[in-house]
């Protein structure tokens, strides 16, 4: 697969919301830590955020049945810089680095 096919981005409506970050799913991501480690070398800082809420310490103990798509979907998220000094060269370049690494994986 090439990372066009893996990358996928959330439809956001923008006319009803104003985001405050930007998450893609990377289909079939395994190791999001060594790629965020790559992004960092690269002069790119990701994360993620938001946590599923049984993971979170108040509804850890009360979770009856198992959220394997939810668990292995986070696992694939990753959040992309997304702030109003950013411009179109630094989202070329982030995009480029982002495809570069996954097809690399």
């Amino acid at each position: 697969f090439l990372s066009d096919q893996l990358i996928r981005p959330f439809k956001r409506d923008y006319d009803n919301i104003v985001p405050h970050i930007y998450v893609v799913r990377i289909k079939g991501l395994r190791d999001r830590k060594s790629l965020q480690q790559k992004m960092l070398k690269k002069g790119v800082q990701v994360g993620y955020h938001y946590l599923p809420n049984h993971f979170l310490t108040k509804y850890k103990n009360t979770r009856k049945t198992p959220l394997n798509i939810t668990e292995s979907i986070f696992e694939e998220l990753l959040t992309l810089p997304l702030h109003p000094d950013l411009s179109e060269d630094d989202l070329d370049y982030i995009g480029k680095v982002l495809k570069k690494l996954v097809n690399e994986q």
